[in-house]
């Protein structure tokens, strides 16, 4: 039977102590569970490659991309080292807007706080903690304290924060975060990046990582554009030879298309293999997690392209020619699932 091939996302990795933000947003996970999943892989007859190759062999299978989003330190503290050992290429995909900046990306620097509640007791934390931006939060939240509101499950206070604030005053709450000595921050700087060896490979993920879904056309475009030249001077190669992701796996039409005409190749997070219908400018990832090797062998070929037509068609309305074009293929695919 061939293999479809594949790309995984990882995020953060530990051995011991994780995140639980991050474990509860399923983006931190064991270092056994990479190992394990990179020797499964291996024994099922996949290959991990570089980017240019998943490029070029990609329609034929049995190949395997692994990429690593937003640039934690622990990709270079705990997961550098354990794929050098095994000779596994990485592709990092960058926040290029914080490379620069003194603290993390939001939400990363909102799930450093949530993991630390015994941190705002501290005079260090005094700052944050009673900073006119944070107040103006709890107080639109309708919890009656910051630890209430960070006590919920993750995505209340992170939603709490990012309604209520705009970009320039999460990222002053980020700066404070990163100078507080028990919070830190959890993500490399530009020097850290620079800092790399191994077999390693850079990717754009927007400037500010911010969801596309969220965002006006032309500040789409920005996103792209202005990631695309930052990792481009990094890596030293042109962006149209780059892969770019997709911030919280978010693509729009137009996303896509500029995407597309920016960058080689773009990333989702629709959790599936990839099929010979998959555009380069929209390739689904499999999360790095206990469930990768289920997602990466259930479900078969008709599964997948089933997965794709609904993919297709969120970004879509169900009228006019997408639905022309897409809705027959959608109905034949899931007619041929009933039959087989």
């Amino acid at each position: 039977m061939r293999l479809p091939s594949l790309a995984l996302a990882a995020h953060d990795i530990y051995r011991s102590s994780p995140s639980h933000s991050g474990v509860e947003a399923n983006i931190s996970v064991a270092a056994d569970v990479l190992v394990e999943t990179i020797g499964t892989l291996r024994g099922m007859g996949y290959r991990f490659v570089n980017f240019g190759e998943f490029m070029a062999e990609h329609r034929g299978g049995a190949v395997v991309l692994l990429t690593f989003d937003d640039g934690y330190r622990s990709f270079r503290d705990c997961a550098l080292p354990l794929l050098t050992a095994q000779g596994i290429p990485t592709v990092i995909t960058l926040v290029s807007g914080a490379l620069r900046c003194p603290g993390d990306p939001f939400p990363l620097w909102l799930h450093t706080v949530r993991d630390h509640p015994g941190a705002l007791e501290q005079a260090a934390c005094a700052p944050f903690v009673s900073h006119p931006h944070v107040r103006r939060v709890v107080a639109a939240s309708g919890f009656p304290s910051l630890r209430d509101l960070l006590a919920q499950p993750l995505g209340v206070p992170s939603e709490a924060f990012r309604t209520s604030l705009t970009h320039n005053q999460l990222e002053e709450l980020a700066e404070i975060v990163a100078g507080i000595p028990d919070l830190g921050r959890v993500t490399m700087t530009e020097a850290d990046i620079k800092g790399l060896s191994g077999l390693i490979e850079f990717g754009a993920q927007s400037v500010t990582h911010r969801s596309f879904a969220l965002l006006t056309n032309r500040e789409i475009e920005l996103e792209v554009t202005n990631s695309a030249a930052s990792i481009s001077e990094l890596s030293g190669k042109p962006a149209g030879s780059l892969p770019f992701v997709y911030p919280y796996g978010a693509v729009t039409t137009y996303a896509e298309r500029v995407v597309r005409s920016v960058f080689r190749a773009g990333f989702t997070c629709h959790s599936r293999p990839l099929t010979a219908l998959d555009h380069a400018s929209s390739f689904p990832r499999i999360n790095l997690d206990g469930e990768a090797i289920r997602n990466a062998t259930s479900g078969g070929a008709v599964a997948d392209l089933l997965s794709l037509a609904r993919e297709k068609l969120k970004l879509h309305a169900r009228t006019g020619p997408a639905w022309v074009v897409l809705g027959p293929i959608r109905n034949a695919v899931r007619r041929l699932g009933r039959s087989v």
